[in-house]
């Protein structure tokens, strides 16, 4: 008899990375058998016919941060929405089946983050607008409510010192 349900999926992967450089970091998503999920959903020419993606990631300086932090509301530090791969901006019509969404973080914002030891998380969201003709402008995605959310990544994020200013 099982007395443990353990509903956390996620996976850690710790990150180390440079101070003031640029932050680039790429995720491809398959499911269970290998294959391809699609993050931009499809639109048959009249309605959506999958779901679309998002991918929030936040750095703090410790997961029992949710108070106003130096960087933003809620104790993030850093706070950046994956760009997702063949998504156009404006039509839906325009959209090709990709698995990649990559996350970047000016050199600028990462200089201001001090070298040092944080933590992370990447969530999906799921937007299950099937039969909706209401995402026509997928750049509004990330301000809208997500029909389903799961942390997909966490760990340590650390920021190495660097030496030319």
């Amino acid at each position: 008899m099982a007395n443990t349900l353990n509903l956390d999926r996620s996976q850690r992967l710790d990150v180390v990375c440079k101070r003031g450089d640029t932050f680039k970091m790429n995720l491809e998503l398959k499911d269970e058998n290998g294959v391809n999920i699609d993050l931009n959903g499809a639109y048959d020419g009249s309605v959506i016919t999958t779901p679309i993606y998002a991918f929030k990631m936040q750095v703090r300086n410790a997961d029992t941060d949710d108070g106003a932090g130096q960087g933003g509301a809620n104790g993030y530090l850093i706070e950046a929405w994956a760009a997702v791969a063949n998504r156009d901006s404006t039509l839906l019509t325009y959209l090709n089946p990709t698995n990649l969404a990559t996350f970047t973080i000016v050199h600028g914002t990462m200089d201001d983050l001090n070298s040092g030891v944080y933590v992370y998380d990447i969530e999906k969201r799921l937007f299950n607008a099937l039969g909706s003709i209401d995402w026509d402008d997928t750049s509004s995605i990330n301000l809208g409510t997500p029909n389903d959310v799961e942390t997909i990544l966490y760990g340590v994020f650390t920021v190495n010192e660097d030496i030319t200013l």
